[in-house]
């Protein structure tokens, strides 16, 4: 028996399974097609807590890597694209109000994964899930997980200003794509402006 894991488009239980789980070349192995448990990805999150050593006590990251993973090289220009504050050697880096932790984000077609820790605190959280509305039950989840667990307030989403101002949105509107993504700004029929994303393979 062969067990397989497939993503899932759109925002509701009756969306579709994914056409493509994996659109991603062999290549780009060092950077993602990782496929792990939450298990696996909280046990790695505590190999970085104790310093690059395995739960078994086997040293799989040098002291220095750990370091260099965790050493901000550059700072986030777009908080709210990453919601990062800096970049370190591939993890992103965060400061709440001073508390400072480092994750990373990933997403494939109706798949996706987080991972925050929070060092001073001992606390690693790890979310794997598919289909639509994840990176708000990210942000949900983590945010009342954080505060409890490690003291941590997150910034609050971005949302539009107060009052809003005046903008002509007529040339935003349209349809954007990239590989796996389209991306449609449109008007409601309250004059609103909505933004919907959806998977593609083309």
């Amino acid at each position: 028996m062969r067990t397989v894991f497939a993503g899932r488009t759109g925002d509701t239980a009756l969306a579709g399974a994914a056409p493509s789980w994996d659109p991603m070349p062999r290549s780009v192995g060092p950077a993602a097609r990782l496929i792990v448990s939450a298990g696996d990805m909280a046990r790695f999150a505590r190999t970085h807590l104790e310093n690059g050593t395995a739960p078994g006590g086997a040293r799989v990251l040098s002291p220095q890597a750990v370091a260099a993973m965790q050493y901000r090289e550059v700072d986030v220009p777009d908080k709210w694209t990453v919601s990062a504050d800096g970049w370190g050697l591939g993890g992103t880096l965060y400061d709440w109000d001073g508390v400072t932790g480092y994750g990373h984000d990933g997403a494939a077609i109706g798949q996706y994964a987080y991972l925050r820790v929070v060092p001073q605190a001992n606390v690693a959280l790890v979310l794997m899930t598919n289909g639509g509305a994840a990176r708000l039950l990210y942000a949900d989840l983590f945010r009342e997980l954080l505060a409890e667990l490690a003291g941590v307030t997150m910034p609050a989403p971005f949302a539009p200003a107060d009052p809003a101002p005046a903008v002509d949105l007529a040339p935003l509107l349209g349809t954007y794509r990239r590989e796996g993504v389209v991306i449609t700004v449109s008007r409601d029929p309250t004059a609103r402006p909505t933004c919907g994303t959806s998977s593609s393979t083309t």
